[in-house]
């Protein structure tokens, strides 16, 4: 708005005075309730809406975050809101009380709740983005969407919030620092074209043409506010493969549906599960052999164990590593599916990692318990997505992701590596580990709460169907991954699995096939796929002209 504030020097200026008296006018004009402007023509007309900016800064690590936002108050955006916090070290930055006192404003100067509510959120990282979406929008009791409806219900009758809440649409714009503007809107199919969307990776422009975006987000329906479960309901275990606890109310999530679980409330014959089986392989970096005999369950757990070989004879021939393994001082056990059936979902397992030292949680030595899928590797189509809870630290975590074709050996250009951590002693206590594999991203969780996004580039996203594996593993004598300190190891050592839950994504069309059977595999999904000689596959295909090597079902 114009200054009151005139300096005399410029009142003697003749030429200026006009310009002044306007100003001076157009404030008195405000100061009454008058509007200096009004954007027109409004393409939103007959729609309240509300345009919000939010953003977040701090000037040490260990100052407090300043928490600002900006929001209009009135429909002809000539009014705004400004408010802000100061939330102090290691508390959650959410956006629900600025947004509460934002919205209560508007509505005392509209008389009535927005319609449509555009957030723009600024300067974001691409390693940002994951987390700030889950906490911003959909946090349960301090994100935009539960925020928009408590005030809602606040200021309206029953039957006018559910006629609200039934035309509420809300767009999430979120600037990444340094690189482009990326549209993060629920259910939007009408963006304008070019835009840079979570949902669509149109992301081949260099110029972006968003047009007229508020032209746009009626199509974006937010939805009904977050409930305390992720999502919404959940089949029922009659639908769910494997073995799920009848007694249980899975947790979902939106835009994935519950297909497998695994409880290991009793035994599994990995010889005859139709989806599950046991591995025969052993790293070649590695200092374990996998056998079945160290795969247990017991007291409602899957138990993986590492120890020295008591006596086991094992083939030098693996049908899962597709040759040879040398002698190996420890074996442990890899629990693996059959086939190459599973694709974009999202994945989780609760586990708790073994004791280096038993008994003492925090002693640190070499380990790697993991939970990840795999596809043939040095054979033809190199795919992975790890999660690997490692003997470094107590809480020491690694995410992974690998993707290379044709390709024998591991070098860091075919692989993305970032180290994270549990909040806690993931020894000594069960931790929930899992990630969403999607055709454009992958999210890694820890305890629900993620803690990276991958959007392709170097490696590009996994594309190709693969198994889903747990093991335990040591890497050997000179410990170059899993931890420095193997001298303390002191075996056995055990891997703990409470659970494990396979959602497939809404948008997957091929895998995994009906019923987890093998009707959808292609030649190429077959090839080279045994994992051990009493699982009955055979092996289809030849690695650098020679047939696979075989070894007896004992």
């Amino acid at each position: 708005c114009p200054t009151q504030m005139v300096l005399g020097s410029t009142l003697q200026r003749e030429f200026q005075r006009p310009q002044v008296f306007r100003s001076i006018l157009q404030q008195i004009l405000v100061k009454k309730g008058g509007f200096l402007w009004a954007i027109s023509p409004l393409p939103y007309l007959g729609r309240s809406m509300m345009v919000v900016g939010l953003d977040t800064v701090k000037a040490a690590k260990e100052s407090p975050m300043l928490q600002a936002l900006s929001a209009s108050s009135n429909v002809y955006f000539t009014s705004y809101f400004t408010t802000w916090r100061l939330v102090p070290p290691g508390e959650p930055v959410l956006p629900g009380p600025l947004l509460r006192e934002a919205l209560r404003h508007f509505v005392t100067a509209t008389g009535r709740p927005p319609d449509s509510v555009v957030v723009f959120r600024g300067g974001a990282s691409e390693s940002q983005e994951s987390t700030l979406t889950e906490q911003e929008v959909h946090h349960p009791t301090e994100g935009l969407l539960v925020a928009l409806h408590d005030v809602a219900k606040e200021v309206s009758k029953a039957m006018e919030y559910e006629s609200w809440a039934s035309r509420l649409s809300i767009a999430y714009i979120m600037a990444r620092r340094s690189v482009s503007t990326r549209f993060m809107a629920e259910d939007c199919e009408n963006l304008p074209s070019r835009s840079l969307t979570a949902q669509k990776n149109e992301t081949n422009a260099t110029d972006q043409d968003y047009n007229n975006c508020c032209s746009d987000i009626a199509s974006c329906s937010a939805g009904a506010p977050p409930a305390g479960s992720p999502g919404g309901g959940a089949p029922s275990p009659a639908h769910i493969s494997g073995h799920p606890d009848p007694s249980k109310q899975y947790p979902s999530y939106p835009g994935f549906t519950l297909a497998l679980v695994e409880e290991f409330d009793s035994p599994l014959d990995l010889d005859s599960d139709p989806i599950w089986t046991w591995s025969d392989g052993g790293l070649f970096e590695g200092d374990v052999r996998f056998v079945k005999q160290q795969i247990r369950f017991e007291d409602g757990k899957m138990k993986i164990t590492a120890t020295q070989n008591p006596g086991y004879s094992t083939q030098a021939c693996s049908h899962a590593e597709v040759g040879t393994v040398d002698h190996k001082p420890l074996v442990s056990g890899e629990f693996r599916s059959r086939r190459n059936i599973f694709r974009y979902g999202r994945y989780e397992v609760r586990m708790k990692a073994p004791d280096v030292q038993p008994g003492n949680p925090d002693v640190d030595g070499n380990f790697v318990a993991t939970m990840f899928v795999f596809r043939d590797a040095k054979f033809r189509h190199w795919r992975e997505i790890d999660i690997e809870v490692t003997g470094d630290s107590p809480n020491s975590v690694t995410t992974n992701v690998l993707r290379a074709d044709n390709t024998e050996f591991w070098r860091p250009q075919i692989a993305s590596v970032r180290t994270t951590s549990v909040q806690g002693n993931a020894r000594a206590e069960f931790h929930t580990y899992g990630f969403e594999w999607l055709p454009d991203r992958i999210t890694w969780y820890i305890d629900g709460n993620p803690v990276r996004s991958h959007y392709g580039g170097n490696p590009p996203i996994p594309d190709k169907s693969a198994k889903v594996m747990m093991n335990l593993w040591i890497f050997g004598p000179k410990a170059n991954f899993g931890g420095k300190q193997i001298y303390n190891n002191r075996y056995p050592m055990t891997s703990e699995y409470d659970w494990f839950r396979f959602y497939k994504w809404d948008g997957e069309t091929t895998y995994p096939c009906q019923g987890f059977s093998t009707s959808c595999l292609s030649s190429d999904d077959r090839y080279l796929d045994g994992n051990n000689p009493c699982d009955g596959q055979p092996m289809l295909g030849t690695w650098k002209g020679q047939a696979a090597c075989s070894a007896s079902c004992r």
